[in-house]
């Protein structure tokens, strides 16, 4: 008895047009958060704790160390 034919395995042809999607993908991501961050440009910086934790926090004016 012989073993059944097996054809060899053929990876399926790329779709033309498919290297751009990565492409048009990051385009709409950057696009997208533009448009939602864009409204921001106009806001005042409030700093309503930073005395508190950041420019008098004696951790933060000690600088990075290894502790």
């Amino acid at each position: 008895m012989k073993p059944p034919h097996r054809s060899e395995a053929v990876a399926p042809q790329a779709v033309e047009g498919y290297e751009i999607r990565p492409f048009a993908v990051c385009l709409f991501i950057v696009f997208a958060t533009l448009v939602v961050y864009w409204q921001v440009q106009n806001h005042t910086f409030l700093n309503y704790d930073d005395t508190e934790y950041v420019t008098g926090n004696l951790v933060v004016k000690m600088g990075l160390t290894l502790e």
